[in-house]
């Protein structure tokens, strides 16, 4: 026999997964009768000698996998005044590098390998090995108008209905339950959860050499329960009596 709590599960469950749905949801769009211009687009294009190759199909069809493009408002690409520090990478704009698990997903023609030349290169603790372009200046960077020539069409029923379930879900004891129905973990990796135990033990080891005994005690125990942090070895080293007090500690205090 189902319970109200089983119940109340599973409509949780109901509400993620409508949310998920909608969060997918392409939106339908209407092409517009004459562009309108909104900013500028930096991006590569073939220069005028590489167009003239007899393998220009090839090199255009390439430039759709590698190019990179970047949008502004001005068409200088300056950084404004309010975010200058963030917007300097917008100055740098290589070709794209071919990933592995691209090459293995798209299936690119075996021409195309004459094009490229492998590098290796360290990314997430491990060596990939990843396709560089080997002429790079058969391509020049551009700024051209960044024409808009169809707009989406809002849906308001399915924001309504999505902004609905966000307030339901993002409630503290709804989210904590649906996290927990889900499996998702408080602590991502043990990283994380390693440093901040030894942020706590630093802090805990601060307070006993002050002269809390209270804090001592935790403190040495949590170091015989993780002696692998470097900071409570240097701790363990220290002789600490648990059944000190603190009148012997500091003397007798008035």
């Amino acid at each position: 026999m189902k319970t109200q709590q089983d119940i109340q599960e599973k409509h949780l469950l109901a509400l993620d997964r409508e949310r998920r749905k909608l969060w997918r949801r392409l939106p339908e769009k209407v092409s517009l009768k004459r562009p309108v211009q909104r900013g500028w687009m930096r991006c590569y294009f073939l220069t005028n000698a590489a167009k003239q190759r007899s393998d220009a199909a090839v090199l255009e069809a390439i430039l759709k996998e590698i190019n990179v493009i970047r949008y502004h408002w001005k068409r200088s690409f300056a950084p404004t005044k309010r975010r200058r520090r963030h917007q300097m990478q917008q100055l740098d704009q290589p070709l794209q590098r071919i990933k592995p698990w691209r090459r293995r997903r798209s299936n690119f023609p075996a021409e195309w390998k004459r094009y490229f030349m492998v590098e290796r290169v360290f990314r997430k603790r491990a060596w990939e090995h990843t396709w560089r372009f080997r002429w790079p200046q058969l391509f020049e960077l551009k700024v051209v108008p960044r024409m808009i020539r169809e707009l989406p069409v809002l849906d308001s029923e399915g924001d309504s209905r999505l902004s609905e379930i966000e307030g339901i879900l993002l409630h503290p004891k709804r989210a904590g339950r649906l996290h927990k129905l889900l499996g998702v973990r408080r602590w991502k990796d043990s990283a994380t959860r390693r440093r901040l135990l030894e942020r706590l033990a630093q802090k805990r080891m601060r307070a006993a050499i002050a002269g809390d005994v209270e804090a001592e005690k935790t403190a040495y125990d949590s170091a015989v329960f993780s002696a692998s942090a470097p900071t409570w070895e240097a701790f363990m080293q220290l002789s600490f009596n648990k059944e000190r007090q603190p009148d012997q500690r500091a003397g007798t205090r008035c």
